[in-house]
């Protein structure tokens, strides 16, 4: 019976310290790894570390890949990556151009399957998401690009800074009302410094929070949830759109501000299409060639950009000069992946969507958690960043780490 007894303790001790040392490796990990490996690099030294892991993981066949999700989101980012190399074949991509491509698609699912494999716990989970944040942080701060420079919380700290105040939340096991107050917070924040998309989704995660908190103790019925979550997103929609409007056109956040609003909102398409006017060019190239991609790094050859310029300048938008580029633009993870590798391409993202969203449903189904609230402002963030934000540079990690965290909630719930 000791026998037996200490074997069990020995067991559960050695567990512990795996599990301890999991979570250290991680967190050293996601400090170090914002890094690239050196000043311009485009690898960052996560990447390395996380592609061994894969192949790792690959070879143990890891049980989360037997999740439902988890296999379709990994066989259609395969898919992606396999329809790419075929249009770099049949575009006859220059090695330059598709080798690039290539390399950001392989790193992007090496990520995502080192991070399925090894977030196995809530604590694992807030603890590598915290340790990227502060990363994040650091290397915006000590590695500062031109842009970032003269908007560093819109391009540099204001994300990270959001999702490392709720993973922080999380390891602390706070209140749902200390949540809502930090998100409500820092959506007045970003609005203030000029972020409207983050935040709209500081107000819609607060919203959501807010609009679900009466049902801690129950299943929130799966009408009800969709309901209260359009509700909820509907008012943080208004409640920011109108904020910065009203402090944008009145100058109070400052000239600068004032002058991009005007320029993005004088069109007669309204002020989406004002400052996302790539998208236009990006749906030109689509119509033009909708099943087959153009290839990585595709080349504006038929001239879509000057195209889409001359439209808006017609709908009355004044376009800021900016950087020359012989690339067809884009500006979003899906109409990206359509354009480099055609329908099949944009199929991965709309899985992410449907995923994406259904575990916010699913979690929001069942009582509060230390995750819920980063799983409400990753849900909304991902959407932003499917339809209206590039993929590439730290993306490749960051993106893969946000997908992996929302598998995690969901398939968590439904073994719970």
């Amino acid at each position: 019976m000791t026998s037996t007894t200490q074997l069990s303790t020995g067991v559960r001790t050695r567990t512990s310290e795996a599990v301890d040392f999991g979570v250290v490796g991680l967190a050293l990990l996601g400090v170090v790894g914002s890094f690239p490996l050196s000043r311009g690099s485009a690898v960052y030294a996560a990447e390395p570390l996380l592609l061994l892991a894969s192949f790792m993981t690959l070879r143990y066949r890891a049980p989360a890949f037997r999740q439902r999700d988890t296999s379709v989101i990994l066989l259609l980012g395969v898919t992606l990556l396999a329809v790419q190399i075929a249009t770099d074949v049949f575009r006859s991509s220059a090695p330059e151009d598709f080798l690039r491509g290539w390399a950001r698609t392989g790193f992007f699912l090496a990520a995502l399957c080192a991070f399925t494999v090894l977030l196995t716990t809530r604590q694992r989970v807030l603890v590598t998401v915290f340790a990227f944040s502060c990363g994040q942080m650091i290397s915006a701060l000590a590695l500062t690009t031109a842009q970032e420079q003269t908007d560093i919380w819109k391009f540099g700290i204001g994300g990270p800074a959001t999702i490392c105040a709720l993973a922080l939340l999380g390891l602390l096991e706070a209140r749902r009302r200390w949540f809502v107050l930090s998100l409500a917070a820092l959506s007045v924040f970003d609005v203030y410094m000029g972020s409207r998309s983050l935040g709209l989704f500081s107000a819609a995660a607060a919203a959501t929070l807010l609009a679900t908190a009466p049902h801690d103790r129950y299943r929130l019925p799966r009408r009800g949830a969709l309901v209260r979550l359009g509700i909820a997103g509907v008012i943080a929609l208004v409640c920011v759109g109108y904020a910065y409007t009203w402090a944008a056109a009145s100058g109070r956040l400052g000239a600068a501000a004032e002058t991009k609003y005007e320029n993005q909102s004088g069109g007669s398409a309204g002020i989406l299409l004002g400052a996302r006017p790539e998208l236009l060019a990006t749906l030109y190239a689509i119509r033009a060639s909708p099943v087959i991609g153009y290839g990585s790094w595709p080349l504006d050859r038929k001239g879509f950009n000057a195209r889409a310029k001359l439209a808006l300048t017609r709908r009355g938008y004044v376009l800021l000069p900016g950087p020359v580029s012989d690339r067809i633009p884009i500006h979003s993870h899906l109409f990206g992946a359509w354009v480099e590798a055609g329908l099949l391409g944009a199929a991965f993202w709309l899985a992410v969507l449907v995923v994406a969203v259904r575990a916010l449903i699913t979690v929001l189904r069942r009582p509060f958690s230390s995750l819920t609230p980063l799983v409400a402002f990753g849900t909304y963030a991902l959407a932003w960043d499917i339809f209206f934000s590039p993929f590439g540079a730290e993306r490749r990690v960051t993106t893969a780490l946000l997908i992996a965290t929302l598998l995690f909630a969901q398939n968590e719930t439904r073994e719970s």
